[in-house]
């Protein structure tokens, strides 16, 4: 009986993932008029998709080169019964194609895209109507945990077993619990193919701010070594951003220009605990996602850790279910996983967050244990 229950809990995941998280796959599908060559037209930032006459319910771009940089871009569309309706920016991130979901619900005359990015895009060509199936078996496997757990709450059989803090199942579950979102992330990061090489030094992007400035702390400097062009150091008014756009004038994003030299205004937090010492190691660098990935691995047993200490001081009994979900809930709640998409931006809020909880722990630490109080308070004071 029990197995049936797997099974069919099991099934139920399977067909959510197949016609809920697939819907849209699944409409192109049925709605015939499959993978139709679009002919189109490319004028500056302009992508013009024309002689369609056909109900549209998705796009795919793909690109001859992949697109190492995030790119945004608006899409406006043109259908008989609805006239000319324009959607929200979206955002393309590193990949060899982008997929586009939409509905114009009548025949579609004409498509168009506007690319906002510095340098001009190379395409290979572009697929309408193209259903795209995205079986997730990491998505399937959450729903039917989802499911199991929402079952076994019905029943209450969860809440038996109670948390103990001195209790090396307890502690033993913890570890597996921690190691497991860890894991889960890591593959969860293979699977959407993120950067996990090595950077040579000499072959650091210009967006990777942070390793900018890692290189040039280790050349003596405290600007960046990026020189700026000589179309903007010859500017009158080098901040005035409308005019380098309008005259083509390359510059340096997310730093501040000052007496014809880049800086960087993030904080050095992530570079002098991490980014140097590595890259004074091994002579290499991570990439930002990696290092991003370590601090938020920090976060995720700092977290725990707290916690804990605020369940050990304030709750008595609590079962082990409730225990985790409590976790859990401030885990993803709290917006702190969000960092995972490992920008430079992400880097500077994990790393802040790290140390943050690194801090707390510390001060929860000596008013439980006063052992080794001072050199606790040393370490809190930096």
């Amino acid at each position: 009986m029990k197995y049936k229950k797997v099974l069919l809990i099991l099934l139920i995941s399977i067909f959510i993932e197949l016609f809920i998280f697939n819907y849209p796959a699944l409409r192109t599908l049925f709605l015939g008029n499959n993978n139709i060559n679009a002919e189109y037209s490319i004028n500056e930032n302009k992508i013009l998709i024309s002689n369609i006459n056909k109900r549209i319910t998705s796009v795919y771009i793909s690109f001859k080169e992949p697109i190492s940089n995030k790119v945004s871009y608006t899409l406006s569309y043109l259908s008989e019964n609805n006239g000319n309706i324009t959607l929200d920016k979206k955002t393309i991130y590193s990949s060899n194609g982008h997929y586009i979901n939409l509905d114009t619900y009548s025949n579609c005359k004409e498509i168009e895209l506007t690319v906002f990015s510095s340098k001009p895009i190379d395409l290979d060509h572009i697929l309408l109507n193209h259903p795209n199936f995205n079986i997730n078996i990491f998505r399937i496997l959450l729903v039917f945990i989802s499911i199991f757990f929402i079952l076994k709450i019905k029943d209450k059989s969860l809440y038996k077993l109670q948390y103990n803090e001195n209790s090396k199942l307890n502690h033993r579950i913890s570890l597996v619990v921690l190691c497991g979102i860890c894991a889960f992330i890591i593959i969860t990061s293979l699977f959407n193919k993120n950067n996990f090489s090595l950077v040579n030094p000499n072959e650091i992007n210009s967006n990777d701010t942070l390793l900018l400035q890692t290189e040039a702390f280790i050349h003596g400097s405290a600007s960046l070594l990026i020189e700026p062009s000589n179309e903007l150091l010859q500017m009158e008014n080098p901040y005035n951003y409308d005019e380098k756009k309008k005259n083509n004038i390359d510059f340096l994003y997310d730093t501040t220009f000052y007496n014809g030299k880049y800086y960087s205004y993030f904080g050095i937090a992530p570079i002098i605990t991490l980014m140097l010492p590595f890259r004074l190691i091994t002579g290499m660098y991570l990439s930002n996602y990696l290092f991003n990935l370590i601090f938020i691995f920090g976060i995720i047993f700092l977290l725990y850790k707290v916690y804990k200490k605020l369940i050990n001081k304030f709750i008595k009994n609590i079962s082990l279910f409730n225990f985790y979900l409590g976790y859990f809930a401030i885990l993803f709640a709290s917006n702190i996983l969000i960092t995972l998409r490992g920008l430079k931006y992400d880097i500077v809020v994990s790393s802040g967050i790290f140390f943050l909880l690194l801090s707390v722990n510390l001060a929860m630490s000596i008013y439980n244990n006063k052992k080794y109080k001072y050199i606790k308070l040393i370490f809190l004071r930096y």
